[in-house]
């Protein structure tokens, strides 16, 4: 599947419009081995790596193999959001109450992405207070969302 998502992308000549990657660390050194100079977002492991060289001080002095990091930004949407089937509740807790700790390191951590050059992009932001509190973070990260009129909205308030 990758290799003919890669010629379709190589054929209309979009290889250099696109970030790819997957959560999945098999499906990312797949891509990695199809063509290293696409952009790509980071892996699950990865996201797991930056966290944890973050909270333990030596994410300055690793070297970031991605080019984009995507981050769950916690919100009320995301706690009404219905568990995955085979998910058990304890796991889900354990999953909310981790992205609860990752949006409140996030602003420093983004901060110190951007100034190495690094994208980040907050998900799934639906909500206009969700969407304002992320426009607050230093390095201006990117959002996912639902509801892009809401987020034109806000930017029309904010910078009109």
């Amino acid at each position: 599947m990758i290799e003919e998502a890669y010629k379709i992308l190589k054929k209309y000549d979009m290889l250099d419009q696109i970030f790819w990657g997957s959560f999945k660390e098999l499906h990312t050194q797949e891509l990695i081995r199809v063509d290293q100079s696409i952009p790509r977002f980071a892996s699950q492991k990865e996201i797991t790596v930056m966290n944890l060289a973050y909270l333990l001080g030596f994410l300055p002095f690793i070297s970031i193999p991605f080019d984009l990091y995507l981050s769950p930004f916690y919100n009320e949407g995301l706690v009404k959001t219905k568990p995955e089937e085979g998910i058990s509740e304890c796991k889900r807790s354990l999953g909310l109450a981790l992205i609860r700790f990752m949006t409140l390191v996030s602003a420093p951590m983004i901060s110190h992405l951007d100034k190495r050059g690094i994208d980040t992009m907050l998900w799934v932001l639906n909500d206009v207070e969700d969407l304002a509190r992320a426009l607050e973070i230093e390095g201006s990260p990117g959002v996912i969302t639902d509801r892009p009129e809401a987020f034109i909205s806000l930017l029309h308030k904010r910078y009109s």
